[in-house]
């Protein structure tokens, strides 16, 4: 059974976040489709088949922005999410926009050796969350 939503807490980031997940989903369809008024610290973000499954903000977080030292074996995210993509030229225009939107490289396009069925490629976000978009070649 597929998940119906996912929320992300963000804390004091919610702006950082935001235009940081807009600028990295926008290559896989995702737009805001509800919240970021004035004054909301929260929004839902989603494909026009989706609605608004997921969400940042609604909830607080007091991490800090991590530093990274160059070193990802030093980095540990404390989340990891997945997103499905339509085709290898998907994953690699979203690493691209992910890389030019301040994310942190954590695995580049290509097949995964755990399994060649996967194309994937992976980011860190600016909270240090794990962020993967992956095709299914089979």
């Amino acid at each position: 059974m597929a998940f119906a939503h996912i929320s992300l807490p963000v804390g004091s980031h919610y702006i950082a976040m935001r235009n940081f997940y807009t600028a990295i989903l926008k290559p896989l369809g995702y737009e805001i489709k509800l919240g970021n008024g004035e004054g909301q610290e929260f929004c839902g973000l989603g494909t026009n088949a989706s609605g608004p499954i997921f969400w940042l903000g609604l909830g607080p977080s007091n991490r800090t922005l991590p530093k990274y030292d160059g070193n990802l074996e030093n980095r540990i995210a404390p989340i990891h999410l997945a997103f499905e993509a339509a085709s290898p030229k998907e994953v690699d225009e979203w690493y691209e926009t992910a890389i030019k939107s301040g994310g942190v490289d954590n695995g580049k396009p290509g097949k995964r050796q755990y399994s060649r069925a996967f194309y994937a490629a992976f980011v860190l976000d600016p909270l240090g969350n794990n962020i993967e978009v992956v095709y299914n070649l089979e």
